[in-house]
């Protein structure tokens, strides 16, 4: 969700004027000012400038191939921020609700990989995340762009479909 649907580097410059990692000198520090003075983060992300084309591309290529599309987000760990499952649910459902009926918690960003199954596909913005993605048997894209994610995907059913084809 964050980085590939919501903008949460926009958030942090908007809020803290520099992006996260560059907020305060370790990621104890960052959380702890994030959790003082912006405990609504997750409500008050920005889509991303592209996520309604991403999504519209996901669920077109979902219908065409008969999959069913998704959301894995992951949430802070050590309960900081304790309304990050409520407000991440409900930025979605207001955006779009199909992707509200699949809804899934990581819950942190080094268990999206538990998800991960053959023909599973995972549109993620993390390093960490492609590659332990695709050791679990899944194929992981690097999101880059809206554009970029979709070629991708689509260029991943479609050889999916067609090995299955013959």
């Amino acid at each position: 969700m964050d980085g590939v649907l919501a903008d949460f580097d926009a958030e942090m410059i908007r809020k803290f004027g520099n992006r996260f990692d560059a907020i305060a000198p370790d990621a104890v520090s960052r959380w702890a000012l994030i959790t003082q003075h912006a405990p609504n983060l997750y409500a008050d992300l920005q889509e991303m400038i592209d996520a309604d084309a991403l999504v519209a591309g996901v669920i077109e290529a979902c219908v065409l191939y008969d999959y069913t599309p998704a959301i894995l987000t992951a949430i802070p760990k050590y309960g900081r921020l304790p309304n990050a499952v409520t407000h991440k649910k409900e930025w979605i459902r207001t955006r779009w609700p199909v992707l509200h009926k699949n809804f899934n918690i990581g819950p942190h960003a080094v268990d999206k990989q538990t998800f991960a199954k053959p023909g599973h596909v995972l549109i993620d913005d993390s390093h960490m995340n492609i590659p332990q993605w695709n050791a679990a048997g899944g194929f992981g894209i690097l999101h880059t762009s809206a554009a970029e994610s979709l070629e991708q995907l689509n260029k991943f059913l479609e050889e999916q479909h067609a090995s299955i084809s013959r």
